[in-house]
């Protein structure tokens, strides 16, 4: 176990006094409160700060993220989430460690990248700032999507998937046209009983030649209203 000496002087007398710290002596601090300031932590061990961060170095530990990285906890306590975070009354931390090592490490295990917005939801506190400082260090990649800053992995490869798997997310299926009048529905329909194997373009052409304004769009808008495959008959 590892001990480190503290000394001090009481009283103004010159004779040192020696005190030793162990292991121990860092747990016990962190007993009743899973989470101390620097001066909560010197406060109960009575020490100086290199011996304090020797003691927390040895055990491990994490900084908050927010309010300035002053809030440690031993490495052993977090709990965290699915996106790697933790929380204890008014501090944060992250299993990337820092605000911006967290940052990168969300945008790029993210399948589609992440907006400001949802970094900030997920961080509770504003990333504006850090992500462009990350953007201009090339430590991200962004890309202007409806209107926004994406932020991407710093890889163009990785960066790409990201955007592609966004903007699928993000692109609304296509429109289909109103359905046509009743007789050409029920039209359509004979012509699909008759021929159960046969597509919507050919349909298409069949009901052109007997004169019914069809378009192609209309076909699979019936098509699609009713649940019809190439290969489903009505009866």
């Amino acid at each position: 176990m590892d001990v480190w000496s503290c000394q001090y002087t009481s009283l103004g007398v010159q004779t040192m006094r020696t005190a030793t710290y162990d292991g121990q002596d860092i747990l016990d601090a962190f007993a009743e409160e899973k989470v101390l300031t620097r001066e909560q932590l010197l406060n109960k061990l009575g020490c100086s700060w290199m011996t304090a961060w020797r003691l927390l170095k040895g055990q491990g530990y994490l900084t908050s993220y927010n309010h300035n990285a002053r809030y440690y906890a031993l490495s052993s306590v977090p709990r965290f989430n699915d996106h790697g975070l933790w929380s204890y009354r008014r501090a944060r931390f992250s299993q990337y460690g820092t605000l911006s090592g967290t940052i990168v490490g969300l945008v790029c295990h993210s399948e589609a990248g992440l907006y400001a917005k949802e970094l900030q939801q997920h961080l509770q506190v504003n990333v504006r700032p850090t992500l462009s400082r990350l953007a201009r260090s090339s430590s991200l990649s962004r890309h202007r999507l409806a209107g926004r800053f994406l932020y991407l992995d710093s890889h163009p490869e990785r960066a790409h998937k990201q955007l592609e798997n966004r903007s699928t997310e993000t692109t609304p299926e296509p429109e289909l046209p109103p359905l046509p009048d009743p007789a050409t529905i029920i039209a359509l329909l004979v012509e699909r009983i008759k021929t159960p194997d046969v597509g919507p373009e050919l349909i298409t052409r069949r009901l052109r030649r007997r004169g019914l304004p069809m378009s192609r769009a209309q076909t699979r808008a019936v098509f699609a209203h009713y649940g019809l495959t190439q290969k489903k008959a009505l009866i």
